[in-house]
């Protein structure tokens, strides 16, 4: 199935480090058998309410083919991840 997955990261990392951090995602999806399509970094944005204390973000876009059953996982990764303060998957089909 098709999916879309923004991504808000913290607002202090580096180039290299958001770098890292989008190619740590994207090597997620492809591990369990995903393809990413589509990628768009929207850059700094300030958000709409305050998120540990913060009130900027860096939001990433990714287009992706996955299975159904391995979104869990994709998920729970995520919420693991120190760098990343929000994200949300929703079904583009």
């Amino acid at each position: 199935m098709n999916y879309e997955l923004m991504v808000v990261l913290k607002p202090e990392v580096s180039e290299a480090e958001l770098k890292a951090e989008v190619d740590k995602i994207k090597d997620l999806i492809t591990k369990n058998k995903g393809e990413v399509a589509k990628e768009e970094a929207w850059g700094k944005r300030v958000l709409a309410y305050p998120i540990k204390h913060l009130t900027e973000g860096i939001y990433h876009l990714l287009n992706f083919k996955l299975t159904p059953s391995k979104i869990k996982e994709l998920e729970k990764k995520l919420n693991l991840d120190d760098e990343v303060l929000r994200f949300l998957i929703v079904c583009s089909e």
